[in-house]
């Protein structure tokens, strides 16, 4: 880690950055390019890049460190992952709701995607389409697709279309009549033009709901509840289901949900504009600096 330090200091004082952006501050390759960023006075920017929750143990400092060894800022979701986070970790301040660009692009591009989605899966346009993610944890993983092939031999009327985070071998020669294994569309362009999203303990499930997709999370493991139950405790288009029969007894009432109501459910974890919000953010943490100098 020494070594690493050393090497940043020397990289950042030849290179002269105005900032510096780590994707996952408690990932261990970043550590060392934020302590020396820090050291010489320049601002460290974390983009939140997964699930911030009551129960991560990045986020839910008990104790306030000095000197501060976190970065100095942090760019979040929205307001419900900003009120997450501790003190003892980013003061209010400095941390800024900026939305999600991808997000926001998959929105405006809907009719594009909507034409692609219906070139590769038309054929299916007559069934329930349902979109599943994976979490990209074998063991887990390996359950899920063994409940998605059950339901789907119960039940001929639904499509399932399984989208893997990487294509192993498992997935390459999976066959089932209705379940297909996605390879060319993003997760996002499927859900997005599906009826109903599935995965487990992923954030998946609360990207599905800014699209209108409701979720029925399948609880393996009890993974499901135990990292998502309490930042869905105030939305009413998200489902649980611990066996395949609860899962398929479901499917009806969640059809009958109002997908402009999903999507105002999932407001409360993406805000929108999110270039608006990060060109704001930015001017922000630039007058700062400078009155700093």
């Amino acid at each position: 880690m020494y070594s690493s330090i050393v090497f940043y200091r020397k990289y950042f004082r030849f290179i002269k950055p105005s900032k510096i952006y780590v994707v996952c501050y408690y990932d261990r390759y970043s550590m060392a390019a934020f302590y020396a960023a820090k050291e010489m006075g320049i601002p460290v920017i974390e983009v939140q890049h997964g699930l911030i929750n009551k129960v991560h143990f990045a986020y839910i400092a008990n104790k306030l460190i000095e000197p501060n060894p976190y970065p100095d800022y942090l760019f979040c979701f929205s307001e419900t992952f900003k009120n997450i986070v501790s003190s003892n970790i980013y003061k209010s301040e400095s941390i800024f709701v900026t939305g999600r660009y991808y997000i926001d692009l998959i929105k405006m591009r809907k009719e594009k995607n909507y034409n692609l989605f219906l070139k590769k899966h038309g054929k299916f346009k007559d069934k329930i389409i349902i979109t599943v993610a994976d979490n990209n944890l074998v063991e887990i993983d390996n359950k899920l697709l063994d409940m998605i092939k059950t339901m789907a031999s119960s039940r001929s009327d639904i499509m399932y279309i399984y989208k893997p985070r990487i294509m192993t071998e498992n997935y390459l020669y999976f066959s089932h009549p209705n379940v297909t294994i996605e390879e060319d569309l993003d997760v996002y362009q499927c859900m997005q033009n599906s009826h109903i999203t599935t995965t487990v303990a992923s954030t998946i499930a609360m990207e599905s709901l800014v699209f209108g997709t409701p979720v029925i999370l399948l609880n393996i493991n009890n993974l499901a509840k135990m990292y998502l139950s309490e930042l869905f405790s105030p939305v009413n288009s998200v489902y649980y289901a611990d066996t395949t029969e609860e899962y398929l007894s479901y499917i009806p009432e969640v059809l009958s949900i109002d997908r402009s109501k999903v999507a105002v459910e999932g407001t409360c974890f993406y805000a929108d504009n999110h270039a608006e919000r990060i060109k704001e953010a930015i001017e922000t943490i630039n007058d700062i600096a400078s009155r700093k100098k």
